[in-house]
This record gives structure tokens, C-alpha cells and sequence, in this order.
């Protein structure tokens, strides 16, 4: 919630993931932000805390309405269930007059039985804590009671959820927000979260943004992906990422006709030379001859970082996948048969079995 406060005061800035959203800001810049709304202190973050806590105070006492969220809806009771780090959702809930839940249509548990056990899975898998700072259990304020809201509404949204249901994307209706598939996403630590271009990145996102708003806006997140299954591995309500992942790609592919057929051919050409060796031994003695006329040598900022040069036009005719590569990547020109990778290791070789026998 204090990062959420923090992206908003900083011109409403997008998150960046979905437990730590200010995760691409340090102290320094959230020093900044502060800045504008009256702080006068240094960079220390108990500081700002403490500065933010004593700002939004008088907001939450002068409130009467409050708007939370929801982790988990409780079915046999009615109860919702809060899972927060500083307890701004509990004075948001016990303070105002009125509160109204927001919630997923595929945050309903059976019992509390049930949210204790997603509760201790989300925390554990979110920051390693067996329950986080505040796990609140709330519902409408009783005739005994002090505190709490008089007026209590739950809003069951659905915002294209139900597009998965029935459909081999529905286990992504189990995801709790944990964010550990971000957390050991390769592409995710290398682009960020606002690169991914939804308020929902890393592998979940490629696989929920999607069928929330369309291939049309987030046709290419699936494609963020090596498939290296670690998001899979590590999720623990066990929802198969890197296969959901896989499955968007088939629907592009074949569902909406984004394949192109010269495309399969020129794949499926490379397959058969790479897998029959008589063939892919050709084409190394032949590649540095084809790829020399498309190559210009230039000044590079990186010393030898392409000695031989660096291939950066194609002819116009040349299909669409190769000007892909070539328009967006430095592809280097390949190198003379005798100074490729595998020749450099048979002289190396044969050099050290020599080494061994002087020996």
C-alpha cells in the first residue's frame, strides 16, 4: 500500500511488480516523490515512513468510505480476508462508515480452514514470512461491536476472468499474487516490469493479461519467454506457467492464422540441415562465403567484438523472418571454415593431448 501511495504521488507511475511495485525505485528517488508533497528530511526510509504514516493519517480519520481489495472470500462465513504489510487496509476497513470489497470472481475459499492455508502459501511464497505483518479476517460491524464498517458491500468483478473458464487456461484462476514466478523469471529480472506493459508482468502475466484484454493488446507477452519452466517449478498452488505460456502461442499460431507458411518452410529447412550432419557440415563451410556480401566492418565500441564484421542489410527479397533478425539484432558475419568454434577446438585439443604426452 506504501508503494502504491508512492507511485501515485510520483505522477501515478506505473508498478514494476506485484508485491514490491516500487521494486525499480530506490531511496534516493522516493526521497524525491515525498519532496513535492511537503517532506524535508534526508534519505532514511524509516523517515519517509514514518512521514507518510503521519500524511495519510488524517486522510483515513476524516474518511467515510473506504474501498479495499480482497485475498480471499470466505463462503461459510461471508467474511474477506486481508493479507497486508503495513495495515493501512485495517483502517481503511475500521474506521470509515462504509466499506466496499473489491473482488475477483476466483477469490471464493470454502472456509477458514482453507484461507489459513493460502494465507501462510502466499506470504511464505511472496517475501519467505510465515504470515505477513497484518492477516485480517473482516465483515460488517455486529450489534456488539465498536468498530468496524455499519455498511458492508463486496463487488464480484469479473473483467474477462471468465474468459478461462472451460478452457485449458482455467488453472490460472488458482494464482494467489504471490509473484514468485517473477522472482526467478529470467526475462523478468532482465526487462523489468513495465516492460511487460500490464499491471500483471513476469509469467503470470504473459499468461493472464491475454485472456483478460485480448490478444489484440498483449498478443506478444507469451512470447517474453525461453521456457525454461522455473516459474512452474516454483509456484505453489502448482499452476502450469510455462505450458499455459505455450498454449497462447499454439492459439496465435494456428487460431488466428499468425503463421505464415514461407516462415515453416525456412524452419523447417534449418531443421533438416541441423539434424543431418552431412548438411550442417556444408553449410559451415559455406556460410562465411553466402553472408560476406551482406557484412560491413566497422568501428566497434567493443574491441574484436565482430573481427570479421557485421551483417546489417539483407536483400529486400529475403523473407520477413530474416529482416526480423537483422533489423533488431547485431548478427556478426560468420567466420572463415578454419577459424570457427569447432576448428579452434580440435587445434586446442589436439595441442593439450600433446601437452599430456611431453609430460
Amino acid at each position: 500500500d506504501l508503494a502504491e501511495f508512492i507511485l501515485q504521488e510520483d505522477d501515478w507511475d506505473e508498478p514494476t511488480h506485484i508485491v514490491f511495485p516500487t521494486l525499480h525505485k530506490n531511496r534516493d528517488q522516493v526521497r524525491e516523490v515525498f519532496q513535492k508533497i511537503g517532506y524535508e528530511g534526508d534519505n532514511d526510509p524509516e523517515r519517509m515512513g514514518r512521514f507518510a504514516r503521519s500524511y495519510l493519517r488524517k486522510y483515513f480519520m476524516e474518511a467515510d468510505l473506504g474501498i479495499t481489495g480482497c485475498n480471499f472470500a470466505i463462503a461459510d462465513n461471508g467474511m474477506i480476508n486481508l493479507v497486508t504489510n503495513e495495515g493501512n487496509a485495517d483502517l481503511t476497513m475500521a474506521l470509515p462508515k462504509t466499506q466496499i470489497v473489491v473482488m475477483g470472481m476466483e477469490r471464493i475459499v470454502p472456509g477458514l480452514k482453507e484461507a489459513e492455508v493460502l494465507d501462510n502459501l502466499l506470504c511464505r511464497s511472496a517475501v519467505g514470512q510465515k504470515l505477513t505483518s497484518y492477516c485480517t479476517f473482516s465483515a460488517g460491524k455486529l450489534d456488539d461491536e465498536l468498530d468496524g464498517p455499519e455498511d458492508f458491500h463486496v463487488v464480484i468483478i469479473d473483467n474477462g476472468r471468465s474468459n478461462a473458464l472451460n478452457t485449458v487456461f482455467e488453472p490460472i484462476l488458482q494464482c494467489i499474487r504471490c509473484g514468485a514466478c517473477l522472482n526467478v523469471c529470467p526475462v523478468y529480472r532482465q526487462i523489468g516490469g513495465q516492460g511487460y506493459g500490464s499491471i500483471y508482468p513476469g509469467p503470470m502475466g504473459e499468461v493472464l493479461s491475454p485472456i483478460l484484454d485480448g490478444y489484440e493488446n498483449f498478443g506478444e507477452l507469451p512470447y517474453a519467454c525461453s521456457l525454461c519452466g522455473a516459474c512452474t517449478e516454483t509456484c505453489p498452488v502448482k499452476i502450469p506457467l510455462h505450458d499455459l505460456i505455450l498454449e497462447h502461442r499454439k492459439v496465435e499460431m494456428n487460431k488466428l492464422h499468425l503463421d505464415h507458411s514461407l516462415n515453416n518452410v525456412i524452419f523447417k529447412t534449418i531443421s533438416v540441415g541441423t539434424k543431418t550432419p552431412i548438411l550442417f557440415k556444408g553449410a559451415l563451410m559455406g556460410e562465411h562465403l553466402a553472408m560476406k556480401p551482406f557484412s560491413n566492418k566497422k568501428e566497434n565500441s567493443v574491441e574484436n567484438l565482430y573481427p570479421e564484421g557485421k551483417i546489417d542489410k539483407v536483400p529486400k527479397i529475403a523473407p520477413k523472418l530474416i529482416h526480423g533478425w537483422v533489423d533488431v539484432r547485431d548478427l556478426a558475419e560468420p567466420p572463415k571454415l578454419r577459424e570457427n568454434f569447432r576448428h579452434w577446438y580440435d587445434r586446442h585439443e589436439k595441442e593439450r593431448k600433446r601437452g599430456e604426452q611431453n609430460d
